[in-house]
């Protein structure tokens, strides 16, 4: 039997996959296919991993709304691997500012819902996150992500 967290995180996983999706594909085009770099990462916060938070780097040269947008889910560990086109296929070189929603399930009514945001808010904003990586051509091991 598998536990009511291991189909929620599934469900919450999926929900995020979907939003990403549907979200990307407003405007009509998709993305330019630029080249990716395959990246990986960890995300902490008061010294535990994240799992089940979603990222997005947040490119900080975007000129336009065409300009692919990485997105992470993060695994129980608190690794990440971004994925752009296909599934952590990495992410376009440069430098991004990361966004993070960190959402548990919680049972409302009998059906399981995302619940509220537990990283404080600044996290969720890329005008005010601070979170910044750079993204270079070949293999990126980022650096641990500590969220205070």
């Amino acid at each position: 039997m598998h536990s009511p967290f291991a189909i929620n995180f599934r469900l919450l996983a999926t929900l995020f996959a979907l939003a990403s999706v549907t979200l990307a594909g407003c405007g009509g085009q998709a993305p330019h296919r630029v080249p990716v770099y395959k990246t990986a990462g960890k995300v902490t916060f008061r010294d535990q991993p994240l799992e089940g938070a979603f990222l997005v780097l947040h490119p900080k040269a975007a000129a336009t709304r065409d300009v692919p947008r990485p997105t992470a889910h993060v695994k129980p560990d608190g690794s990440f691997e971004p994925t752009t086109f296909l599934a952590a296929d990495g992410a376009p070189a440069g430098e991004y500012v990361v966004t993070i929603e960190w959402r548990k399930l919680v049972n409302v009514g009998g059906e399981w819902t995302p619940g509220p945001n537990l990283l404080p808010p600044k996290y969720n904003n890329p005008a005010t996150s601070d979170v910044i990586v750079t993204i270079a051509e070949g293999t990126n091991d980022l650096p641990t992500i500590v969220l205070r």
